[in-house]
């Protein structure tokens, strides 16, 4: 049997060796998403306020309408949770806090809403003696306004407490503590809790 010349032999290896590397291609040059040089380690902001990431959160976004930008955010940390909070910019805290006691509020009183009739409905004998005494209404309109914010001022507490534990835990592992951006993780949580209650499912299937 012939055999082949060298020259067919070194070229066959010398062809399959660049078919595989042309698999693993690298770009000649990898800019930092920091400061673009390429040539860089690996940097992080230096400056604790400054996430790396240009986002506008819409409740805290100006100009627009307050009823708006409460359910473009609400709708964001449910629908796009992931791209939402993976980009969560640091800032304030106080705008953080005012959409989640806003938005505990809405989520607490549509659930009563939902609930109060259904518990007529199942106790009438109970509701209708609610209706005939006044007493017994005024009672239940106050139970309703101080319990509505409690509740709600319950849930924040716990998302806000529940976002700073998650922090915590990071920081054990290494990882660099975060806590103002952390309790705004948990704050822009309560877009979930609304979300999820009978106000913000009928605002979700509007078109």
């Amino acid at each position: 049997m012939a055999k082949e010349p060298a020259s067919v032999r070194r070229a066959a290896p010398r062809a399959e060796d660049e078919a595989v590397d042309s698999l693993f291609d690298v770009p000649a040059a990898v800019l930092c998403a920091f400061c673009g040089q390429s040539d860089c380690a690996g940097c992080l902001p230096s400056d604790q306020a400054s996430s790396g990431v240009v986002a506008i959160i819409p409740w805290e976004r100006p100009g627009a309408g307050g009823w708006s930008r409460l359910w473009a955010t609400a709708n964001a940390t449910t629908q796009g949770a992931d791209s939402f909070f993976s980009a969560l910019p640091d800032g304030d805290v106080s705008p953080a806090l005012r959409f989640a006691m806003l938005a505990e509020v809405l989520a607490v009183a549509s659930l009563i809403a939902l609930a109060v009739p259904l518990a007529a409905l199942a106790l009438p004998s109970l509701a209708l003696e609610v209706v005939q005494s006044p007493a017994l209404r005024g009672n239940a309109l106050r139970w309703l306004l101080i319990g509505v914010p409690l509740l709600a001022t319950w849930m924040v507490i716990a998302h806000a407490t529940h976002g700073v534990a998650l922090d915590v835990g990071a920081s054990r592992q290494g990882a660099r503590p975060q806590r103002r951006r952390a309790l705004r993780f948990g704050l822009y949580a309560c877009g979930w809790d609304l979300m999820t209650m009978p106000l913000g499912s009928y605002a979700a299937r509007r078109p």
